[in-house]
């Protein structure tokens, strides 16, 4: 079964299918949670959706952006089952 990845962010896109790797610390830390999901992964695509096009996405990390350290949480969904993070901090924040 193809997993199929949809996200608004170009720079993390352009990491995940090797166009370019990523320096900054804060978005590493979103690579290495991005990267353990997908470890001995072959069959997915991602795909970059224009902001503009997904307005409730952008409005979630807008919010997401104004939460202190150690508070974020997020829900990963793959196939049936369900990935509960909470409470995590990101190198650099």
């Amino acid at each position: 079964m193809a997993l199929h990845i949809y996200g608004d962010s170009k720079i993390i896109i352009d990491n995940v299918i090797g166009k370019f790797s990523i320096k900054n610390q804060l978005l590493t830390g979103w690579m290495n949670i991005i990267d353990f999901f997908l470890k001995g992964k072959n069959d997915y695509s991602i795909q970059h959706v224009d902001r503009s096009q997904n307005v409730q996405a952008d409005s979630l990390s807008k919010k997401g952006l104004l939460l202190q350290p150690g508070k974020w949480k997020m829900d990963i969904l793959l196939g049936n089952i369900t990935y509960h993070i909470d409470d995590f901090s990101l190198i650099g924040t």
